[in-house]
């Protein structure tokens, strides 16, 4: 008992630990590796720093951000920097410590982090003594008997000591007595942010009424398609609506019921969207448990049947757990649940948003095979899953594998009616009228704001649908700059969007339309800096947070250089909540160096070899 106090004393200091401090423990390693050289003379230097004096304190931290399981993978890849460094005191025995890193071993080396105990030692029982100021525990006893014998070589600061994996599971039993209990730990698990209407993507993309008529119809006649179960592609290039019509179907369905006689079962089964912006959002591994409980939470009736799945497998909400144990427990189960409480009914409908925003390739193919041989069980009820993607090569090659393509609906499309063949598709020649009309909207709110504001005449309108090259974020972009902005007169600021060329390279329109509001800050330089570290942020942060994790240095006027970069991201009133990037085509304007066409400018790459100061580890 005496145990469990200390380590919820830990937890509860560890929330007093800002939220810079949490995002550099996460992440620090991420941000390494994507530098030019990780192994330069500098690099060396700071590794080594930070492994002698913050290693453990980093360590002790990720267990308190449920973060320690990250911690071994990045231990094992940086196996020859470990066996240099933190185990160089142990002379002759490194070579037996390293190999113990080996990622077939990893599972096998660490349990649990604990915070420092009373420098008295405190027995629970005979296989366990704890003393201050840190403990790993270890599931191998050859590695903890080593350390026991070899007091001598052992850092004075460490002590490592052995749990039997007896004694983890009947502690992990006890926080699973109860099938609430495991419906808890699910709602914690599962991304709430990943929901199509989450708070954490607001403002949500949304098609004008008026405009997507045709493809939101095509759409909508294939959800209603009863005869078999079918995955849905759409795909087009950055910035031409998908989550905004991933959003609207998803709305839609959110409003139909499965019967007449229930207000509680919607059509819409679940949501996920995707995001690299979150480490959450950017792996499969949270997918299925995050629509397991959408779907439980939309059918009451099978929450039992998912809390008794996880409890005989607790493992389930592991991320790592395989995809296949995944689907099959808290996807399949759970429909074969519904089949004939459903038969008859409309099709269900799961709706998934930017494949193209998980970063790892073989994870979407896996997840995209997944999805169709669910599609196949004959036991489910009938069910259509939407998913928006880029157009890129490997989410092609993934859905034209020759075990998916048989399920496949791919829009782009052509169709035929009245004798006339029609492509159904996001930046289709419909898409300028589209535009238009969302222009001409905005401004009649602008006008509703500002009632001295002139009202652009039917051709401005025209120009300015043009230069957004039938992408709705240009467009919307473009309205975000001219009526964000209190300090400028939004007339002056129409007159330099009418002035961008429509002479451009499809798709490059953005880039344009970013150089040109990057040219109106006060420090482009220093703004397209500060918008390129917002941009390569894992998890969003608050201005203030941001400020600190780069220190004095990068991390001066930070505030008042991103607040004129409103019409890109979204800075919110309230300083303590996270500021994020509208749009990911903002990173990959920021992404290389040549997409930016101002004359001087900076990259994060350059900032951050350039910054001299040595980075504030805890202490």
């Amino acid at each position: 008992m005496a145990f469990v106090n200390f380590a919820n004393e830990a937890r509860d200091r560890s929330h007093s630990a800002s939220v810079a401090l949490k995002y550099a423990c996460k992440h620090w390693t991420m941000h390494i590796s994507r530098t030019l050289n990780i192994w330069e003379d500098r690099l060396n230097n700071l590794f080594h720093t930070f492994l002698n004096r913050h290693l453990f304190a980093w360590l002790e931290m990720q267990w308190c951000l449920n973060s320690l399981r990250s911690c071994l993978t990045v231990i094992a890849e940086g196996q020859k920097l470990i066996k240099q460094t933190v185990f160089k005191p142990f002379g002759k025995h490194a070579q037996q410590l390293c190999g113990l890193l080996q990622p077939d071993k990893r599972p096998a080396l660490v349990l649990e982090l604990y915070h420092p105990l009373p420098s008295s030692k405190l027995s629970i029982d005979s296989n366990i003594h704890l003393s201050h100021p840190i403990s790993i525990a270890l599931l191998d006893p050859k590695l903890t008997t080593y350390f026991y014998s070899n007091r001598s070589s052992k850092p004075s600061a460490l002590n490592f000591f052995f749990i039997s994996s007896r004694i983890s599971q009947t502690s992990r039993m006890s926080e699973e007595q109860s099938l609430e209990g495991t419906w808890t730990r699910l709602s914690q698990v599962a991304v709430k942010g990943a929901q199509y209407n989450s708070p954490e993507r607001q403002p949500h993309p949304k098609c004008l009424e008026g405009t997507r008529v045709d493809l939101l119809k095509f759409i909508h006649g294939f959800l209603d398609d009863r005869k078999k179960n079918q995955l849905i592609w759409l795909h087009g290039t950055a910035g031409v609506g998908k989550s905004a019509v991933a959003f609207t179907v998803a709305e839609r369905m959110k409003g139909l019921k499965v019967t007449e006689e229930t207000n509680v079962e919607k059509r819409l089964a679940g949501t996920f969207f995707f995001s690299r912006k979150h480490t959450k959002r950017c792996t499969t591994g949270y997918f299925f448990v995050t629509l397991a409980y959408q779907l439980a939470t939309n059918f009451p009736s099978i929450r039992q049947d998912v809390n008794r799945a996880i409890r005989n497998n607790p493992a389930l909400l592991d991320p790592d757990a395989p995809l296949c144990d995944q689907m099959e427990a808290l996807f399949l189960q759970p429909l074969r649940k519904l089949q004939l409480r459903l038969r008859g009914c409309p099709p269900l409908s799961f709706v998934v948003d930017a494949l193209d925003e998980c970063t790892s390739e073989p994870e979407l193919a896996d997840l995209i095979l997944s999805l169709a041989h669910a599609l196949r069980d004959p036991d489910i009820p009938a069910i259509h899953i939407l998913l928006t993607s880029r157009s890129e090569t490997h989410i092609f090659k993934a859905f034209h594998n020759e075990e998916v393509r048989p399920l496949l609906c791919e829009i782009p499309v052509k169709t035929s009616g009245e004798g006339v063949a029609t492509i159904i598709s996001l930046d289709g020649a419909d898409v300028d009228k589209d535009i238009y009309t969302f222009l001409q909207h905005s401004f009649a709110e602008l006008a509703s704001r500002h009632t001295d504001f002139p009202q652009p005449s039917k051709d401005d309108l025209a120009k300015l649908a043009s230069r957004a090259g039938r992408r709705f974020i240009v467009a919307s972009t473009m309205m975000k700059f001219i009526i964000d902005d209190e300090d400028d007169d939004p007339r002056d600021r129409l007159q330099l969007m009418l002035k961008l060329t429509s002479e451009l390279l499809p798709g490059t329109e953005v880039y344009k339309l970013y150089d040109c509001i990057l040219s109106t800050c006060a420090d482009p330089k220093r703004a397209y800096m500060h918008l390129s570290i917002v941009a390569a942020l894992a998890d969003p942060l608050p201005i203030s947070q941001i400020s600190s994790l780069l220190g004095p240095g990068l991390g001066r006027d930070v505030q008042r250089t991103l607040i004129q970069l409103r019409s890109v991201m979204d800075i919110p009133t309230d300083s303590t909540l996270p500021m994020n990037i509208y749009h990911s085509s903002v990173r990959d304007y920021v992404s290389d160096p040549l997409n930016c066409g101002l004359p001087e400018h900076g990259s994060l790459g350059c900032a951050l070899r350039t910054q001299e100061t040595e980075p504030s580890y805890a202490t």
